[in-house]
């Protein structure tokens, strides 16, 4: 082990502070290694007078060292040494990790195969990621570097674990926050699509039809032809249908309430309107700590809890509806509950856009939707989201001033 030791030190010493580029510099070719790889190598330098033989000195410098490291007997896949990081990485002392088996480390039959596989055909394992879990249980990704190392007459396994865990979360969350960004500009592409159509049927056909009615009016007048007032009262009646197919339209885009009353308002406002439809009843609770949100998470919020209302009144047969904001310690929810006929969830989420945009807003917010339901007893819809700035709006005090 102590020769070991003193055979790697040159490559200990030569790291870099960056994990992957000190690794590439301790991964040294080995005798089995192809002989153009050993032609083409530089020649290591001597070690300093003051170094040679100062075994127990390697030593403290490999255990010094913050990368996760092992020695494995590559016969029986024994593991004759580990240093203290990797001790930390597993949280396991190290007399319960040498003279023990390898598969410590990679728990599952197909990682240790696929490592095999690798380091037969290549002779080394480069960097590659795969999944195991510490003692506790918690899930690691590591970065798995190996090469072939002679300590004394026995081949070895020189292992690097390079903890590359939060990194992965990290680009996993950016993963699915870009596809959710992409996917809910897929479903404005189509809300778009859908308004140019109402325009269309809606609104321009109400325009034209008040056009028509007005050339009936002039020609009415210049033929002298009775009652053309009338054509008047339709082409008023084609406005105030046209006017209000025109809000309508605007309030999809934009709902005008949240501006001027903030979420709070517009949600008030929103259940009013529903209840006085005739369709249901719907109550409205509110904490009184709820904060306020960005204009961003407000509307989104808005489209979510206006979605559900659309699918009560809709699909749950129910007569009543409730809707509670409420604020928690570590997040906020939203809640929209219903006492209709329910359905099963995972069979209509698959193929309902209405649903998979509330999922894929509460993603792009950074949050997530719950959906609760049973057939015959209703449905409940809760959207969690993060106590973050991107979400809750800035104290009053702290907003720009424009």
């Amino acid at each position: 082990m102590v020769r070991y030791i003193s055979e790697t030190s040159g490559d200990l010493l030569a790291m870099n502070t960056e994990a992957r580029q000190r690794i590439r510099a301790m991964v040294t070719p080995n005798k089995g290694e192809r002989i153009e790889n050993k032609r083409s190598a530089k020649p290591r330098p001597a070690l300093p007078r003051q170094l040679q033989g100062a075994s127990e000195g390697f030593r403290q410098i490999v255990e010094c060292l913050p990368i996760p490291l092992a020695v494995i007997r590559r016969a029986d896949d024994i593991i004759l040494y580990t240093n203290p990081a990797l001790e930390a990485l597993f949280g396991i002392d190290a007399a319960k990790l040498w003279n023990q088996g390898s598969d410590f480390f990679f728990r599952t039959l197909p990682v240790r195969r696929h490592l095999k596989t690798l380091f037969q055909r290549d002779g080394c394992i480069r960097g590659e990621d795969v999944k195991t879990s510490r003692r506790d249980g918690a899930t690691l990704r590591l970065s798995v570097w190996q090469t072939l190392v002679a300590c004394g007459d026995t081949e070895c396994l020189l292992t690097m674990l390079v903890d590359v865990t939060e990194h992965r979360i990290a680009e996993e969350a950016n993963e699915e926050q870009l596809a959710a960004v992409e996917q809910v500009l897929k479903w404005n592409d189509r809300e778009r699509q859908l308004i140019a159509y109402e325009i269309h049927d809606g609104f321009v056909q109400q325009m034209l039809t008040a056009l028509m009615q007005l050339d009936a009016y002039r020609w009415g007048l210049q033929e002298g032809r009775p009652n053309v007032e009338e054509k008047l009262d339709a082409v008023a009646e084609a406005l105030r249908h046209g006017t209000a197919e025109a809000r309508r339209l605007i309030e999809r885009v934009r709902p005008p309430d949240l501006a001027i009353a903030g979420l709070v308002g517009a949600l008030r406002t929103l259940t009013q309107r529903v209840s006085q439809s005739g369709e249901i009843s719907v109550e409205l609770s509110v904490d009184r700590s709820f904060p306020s949100f960005t204009p961003e998470s407000e509307t989104a919020i808005y489209r979510i809890v206006q979605e559900c209302l659309t699918n009560v009144c809709r699909h749950s047969k129910s007569d009543r509806a409730r809707v509670e904001l409420r604020d928690g310690d570590q997040e906020l929810k939203i809640v929209v509950q219903d006492w209709g006929i329910g359905f099963v969830p995972d069979s209509a989420v698959a193929g309902h856009y209405g649903l998979l945009g509330m999922r894929d807003r509460a993603r792009l917010l950074g949050g997530r939707t719950e959906i609760e339901s049973v057939l015959g007893a209703g449905t409940r819809v809760t959207l969690y989201l993060p106590r973050e700035g991107q979400v809750i709006a800035p104290p009053p005090k702290q907003r720009r001033i424009r």
